[in-house]
């Protein structure tokens, strides 16, 4: 609660994949992370042990406003110390005829920030896989998302991303979300 409680008050919130890891089990704990993200009111960085550096970021995008959100707030946090890094706006979506909503739009804004800036489309319905499928073959990735502004029961019925995302991997991970 007082991590919480501070986060008001904070830029960014920087965590560490470790301080999760149930070493009895030998299984990550992500039970005080999630709630650490339900209720942060700042941006959150989630580092796996031993990174030293970022090569690739990939700002995932399914259309919704905190997609955006969470592309403007890590590039106000750390456009200018990582301008020249390559970046990938990355959207999943069930077919690959469906166009990106917005596309000039997300990319002029990228642009701003960046020189470096793609858009890649990819085919799946299993959002989290694709993703973490992506970034495994980036050198040095961090990925950048919205979430955790959904409702309880929206969690219940169809499971979140970034929660999928967190027990699957140990990508550095950004999450902001409003």
């Amino acid at each position: 609660h007082e991590v919480v409680k501070q986060s008001t008050y904070a830029d960014l919130l920087i965590l560490s994949y470790r301080i999760f890891y149930n070493f009895s089990s030998n299984k990550p704990d992500t039970t005080l992370l999630y709630q650490i993200l339900k209720g942060s009111k700042c941006p959150v960085l989630i580092m796996p042990q031993g990174i030293e550096h970022i090569d690739n970021i990939i700002f995932t995008y399914d259309g919704k406003e905190s997609s955006v959100f969470a592309i403007k707030a890590f590039s106000n946090l750390f456009a200018s110390q990582m301008r020249d890094k390559i970046v990938s706006i990355l959207t999943v979506t069930p077919s690959a005829d469906e166009e990106i909503k917005n596309e000039k739009l997300l990319l002029d804004m990228a642009k701003q920030h960046f020189n470096n800036v793609g858009i890649q489309l990819l085919e799946g319905n299993n959002i989290s896989k694709e993703i973490n499928r992506f970034a495994s073959v980036q050198k040095n990735p961090l990925v950048v998302m919205g979430a955790y502004g959904r409702s309880h029961i929206s969690n219940l019925l169809i499971p979140s991303v970034a929660r999928n995302i967190l027990k699957t991997s140990s990508i550095p991970l950004f999450i902001a979300h409003r």
